[in-house]
């Protein structure tokens, strides 16, 4: 083994190291002189076979430095998309160390009740690259600070950023077909390091600096009380070894059959589509996962992690799902992690579904793709899913009816539903797709539309795409406003796509994750559009938070949909819900007792068909005041029956004090 070091522009020949002096336990060392304040120490290994009879394909890659897995900082990367990192071989990157002095001020991390929290979902560099955004430094985490008024204006609470671990965004080889322009990875789930920040994502080009700007924006939220989660990926790396030009890091020529997983006849086993599998159930795997958390707890100060097709993290060394995985109950019952979100993905790339099975140990929340698909499913019009959205709204009892029962002794559970709720996500359509295409449109990225999932409950219309038909917008609208009633006003923890609020689509892409333009960031031009969408969202957020019956119940009742008592279910008519195969209507109404303020009920009506409706609320008061009318907007209401519209949702908020 050798030792490189690189120091305030000076680089030193490689250093071989003495196994005798250097080597304990299996772990190469070497002591080197601390760097200076405001310096950063750059190293990295390389591995000399003994023999040329010993050397590996795999070793022409690695005998150009390989990155310390564990290092802070990785350094290489920090002008985003330059074209020259690919000339030749991958850029060489460099590991990095150095102190910290960063000045927290005295800013306490958030304490979000679980009843209140609400997550947005979204892309460091996304947010604010699109030249609307009209921040300073667009594409970064200072761009992002800029944002913090308007996230607390919203009403969030968490903001979940996509992966922030170092990758290399120049990794694809394609190009768009039709207009020949570079793809880059947008989105990060590629790691080359678990403990690294993006450099990239820094203002500043400095080595070193991109620490010093994420730990800014992680305090500047904190400032305000907005919680900040990571998307983590553990699952695979961006060592792919597809070809052998593929690029070596550090994990494979360090310890291949260590850090990934191989089959019985020593064929790598791939469970995440991307060309590999971290070996998260063997020792050294499982130790370097705990690790990177810790340290992104305790460096970044970061308020919960979301786990990457967390259910890969699930299987043995040999690759099988474990009932009980030790790693999954570590997280759990780690000391240094208590307090943190831990939320699952509860599914991988090869068939593991644990959705509502995955352990949970009272900590692990879950994002709820069954949430998703169903209500996507209810709002196109698919008759007969009345019980089955009444099922969500109170938070999926029937995937989660024992939450914490799977607890240690002497541990308490969460308050929490373990549901995370959510109609679209970074992987899939933004709203504003789902209502616009009935088919994914991934021709852009250079893989002849196969990519992307083929199963995605959405809906045109009438028309594909973008229109200018009155009548096909006008009922997009009142889908997508249904949906965020849905969302913002179910049991369990909601989760928005960042511009979701305001309308913001891909133009039906629904796998954006090498669009580093205008498909892949933010339009905020969509803002003005849609005023009265955002508008809407914010209400929803302010009512969500205004009744505590939308947090997770103290038990869950036998028969969920009929024995909730604060939650009374009503058809066309009063009391008389349709549960039938044919239902496309349902009307909950939530009545809050012994209030001394906020609201004293909500009445909500779903029409989820094509056909008007002429709907009787529980009473003719519910209509006069001092009930509040949500929606519909423009909408006159009599005093006996209510004339819904095809696609359109009644909310009735009782204010009275």
């Amino acid at each position: 083994m050798s030792l490189q070091l690189r120091s305030s522009g000076q680089t030193t020949p490689w250093i071989a190291l003495d196994a005798e002096r250097h080597r304990q336990d299996g772990v190469w060392h070497a002591e080197v002189a601390a760097p200076g304040e405001g310096e950063v120490l750059e190293y990295r290994w390389r591995i000399d076979p003994e023999s040329e009879e010993e050397r590996d394909p795999r070793d022409e890659a690695a005998a150009r430095g390989l990155l310390d897995p564990y290092a802070p900082l990785v350094l290489g990367g920090e002008s985003w998309g330059v074209e020259s990192h690919r000339v030749g071989q991958p850029k060489v990157r460099w590991s990095g160390w150095c102190r910290d002095t960063f000045d927290w001020q005295g800013v306490e991390k958030p304490r979000v009740a679980p009843g209140e929290r609400v997550i947005y979902e979204l892309n460091v560099r996304g947010y604010t690259a699109h030249f609307s955004s009209s921040v300073d430094r667009p594409g970064t985490y200072r761009g992002l600070i800029e944002q913090i008024p308007y996230w607390r204006e919203l009403g969030v609470t968490t903001v979940e950023l996509l992966p922030v671990a170092e990758f290399d965004e120049l990794e694809i080889a394609r190009r768009d077909p039709s207009s020949g322009a570079i793809l880059r990875n947008l989105w990060g789930y590629s790691p080359l390091s678990f403990f690294a920040p993006k450099a990239g994502f820094a203002a500043s080009s400095e080595p070193g600096a991109a620490g010093d700007e994420l730990k800014e924006l992680i305090r500047e939220c904190h400032r305000v009380g907005v919680e900040v989660v990571l998307d983590v990926v553990f699952n695979h790396t961006a060592e792919k070894e597809l070809e052998p030009a593929d690029p070596v890091y550090s994990w494979v020529a360090l310890d291949r059959g260590g850090y990934y997983l191989f089959d019985e006849d020593g064929q790598r086993r791939d469970v995440t589509g991307c060309g590999n599998t971290f070996a998260s159930g063997s020792g050294r795997g499982s130790e370097m996962i705990l690790a990177a958390l810790r340290h992104w707890r305790r460096e970044y100060r970061v308020d919960g992690f979301r786990f990457d097709l967390a259910a890969a993290l699930t299987r043995d060394a040999s690759g099988e799902p474990m009932a009980d995985p030790s790693l999954i109950r570590s997280i759990a019952s780690d000391a240094e992690l208590e307090g943190c979100l831990l939320i699952a993905e509860a599914w991988d790339a090869a068939g593991l579904y644990r959705l509502g099975e995955f352990p949970q140990w009272g900590r692990w929340q879950e994002w709820n793709g069954r949430f998703r698909d169903d209500v996507r499913r209810f709002v196109s019009g698919e008759p007969g899913l009345t019980r089955t959205l009444a099922l969500r709204l109170l938070g999926s009892p029937d995937l989660y009816p024992a939450h914490g029962s799977d607890l240690p002794p002497g541990t308490d559970p969460s308050p929490a539903s373990p549901s995370i709720n959510y109609l679209a996500a970074h992987d899939g359509f933004p709203l504003a797709d789902v209502v616009s295409y009935s088919s994914k449109h991934n021709e852009a990225n250079g893989e002849n539309n196969r990519d992307g999932d083929g199963y995605s409950p959405s809906w045109n219309g009438g028309i594909e795409g973008p229109t200018d038909d009155p009548l096909i917008l006008e009922h997009r609208e009142r889908q997508v406003e249904m949906m965020l009633v849905v969302l913002l006003l179910s049991r369990g923890t909601p989760m928005l796509l960042a511009g979701d609020e305001f309308g913001r689509t891909q133009g039906g892409n629904n796998n954006s994750y090498c669009q580093d333009n205008p498909v892949g960031w933010v339009d905020w031009r969509s803002l003005a559009r849609h005023a009265e969408r955002r508008q809407l969202v914010e209400q929803l957020i302010d009512l969500r938070r205004s009744l505590p019956e939308l947090g997770w119940p103290e038990s869950v009742p036998e028969d969920p949909v009929f024995s909730v008592p604060e939650i009374v279910w009503h058809g066309v008519d009063p009391l008389a819900p349709d549960w039938g195969p044919d239902s496309q209507f349902l009307a909950v109404e939530w009545r809050v007792a012994d209030r001394s303020q906020g609201p004293k009920a909500v009445y909500v009506a779903f029409n989820a068909s094509a056909e008007r409706r002429a709907v009787e609320t529980p009473g003719p008061a519910v209509i006069e005041s001092p009930w509040l009318r949500i929606l519909p907007r423009r909408v006159e209401i009599s005093a006996d029956r209510v004339e819904l519209g095809p696609w359109e949702t009644l909310l009735l908020v009782d204010s009275a004090q």
